[in-house]
């Protein structure tokens, strides 16, 4: 399929100048074509006789025979002229050629070609400029719908800090809330301690006491008598100095370590 088949090209609505028309008709014309016809290849057309051509055919269809004002129509059409190898004049223009009459219509004169080709240009910067508008829409919409992320993120963020906040407020408290029941227990344990050795030394008395008065009622008798002030001075100072080799080593509570050291056995067992 040639690049200028009518398929691809379709018919426009204009008129096309008759001198166009006229010249294809000369060029149709078997009869003339030792004066004037088409090269080998029919994308251009060979003047071998001007004299001639100017008598006996622009005369029948033009009705003049100036051939210079053949050649300003030609020029004024943006025909190209060229000489052969044989010193002929050709004269060619991309939409005049042999067996596509109907291509002539394309052929424009130099200030149509000239505006045509303004309009074109035009058109074709309106259309980039609706291009650069629709990106630039594009690009707003984008920009807005990253500030709108970016914006999430912030507030994603800030509740998060704020929760980290309140999750270590919340593990201060728990930690001095257990630090204070540590400190709570470590008391109880020294006092049970005490009381337990203060059990250990008072012993006698408690068996004096059990054969004096042949019995003792409850429990909360011999706690009676460990708690007497003198007694349990005497348990703190034994803790201090060291028990004595007759009763076991009781040893202070430690939370962080456990206790080897082997305790003597208790000579009561």
């Amino acid at each position: 399929m040639s690049i200028l088949d009518p398929i691809i090209y379709p018919h426009l609505k204009v008129s096309v100048p008759s001198f166009l028309i006229k010249t294809y008709e000369i060029l149709e014309n078997e009869s003339l074509s030792n004066l004037i016809s088409w090269n080998k290849e029919g994308t251009a057309f060979i003047v071998y006789n001007p004299h001639e051509l100017s008598s006996k055919v622009l005369a029948n269809y033009f009705k003049h025979k100036n051939y210079p004002s053949f050649l300003r129509q030609l020029n004024m059409y943006n025909f190209k002229k060229t000489r052969n190898q044989y010193g002929s004049s050709e004269f060619r223009h991309k939409w005049f050629r042999k067996g596509q009459k109907n291509m002539i219509q394309y052929i424009r004169r130099r200030n149509q070609e000239e505006s045509d080709l303004k309009i074109e240009t035009i058109e074709q910067k309106n259309h980039e400029l609706d291009y650069y508008k629709q990106e630039h829409e594009n690009m707003k919409i984008l920009l807005q719908d990253l500030q709108e992320s970016h914006k999430n993120m912030q507030m994603n963020l800030s509740k998060s800090i704020d929760q980290s906040t309140s999750l270590n407020r919340q593990n201060f408290i728990t930690l001095q809330t257990i630090h204070q029941t540590q400190l709570e227990f470590n008391k109880k344990y020294d006092y049970v301690t005490i009381m337990l050795t203060n059990v250990l030394a008072n012993l006698p008395n408690i068996g004096m006491i059990y054969k004096l008065q042949n019995t003792v009622t409850n429990f909360k008798e011999i706690i009676k008598v460990c708690q007497e002030e003198t007694n349990f001075q005497q348990t703190l100072l034994s803790l201090e100095n060291g028990p004595p080799s007759q009763y076991p080593q009781v040893l202070p509570y430690n939370q962080y370590q456990f206790y080897n050291q082997k305790q003597q056995p208790c000579i009561m067992c």
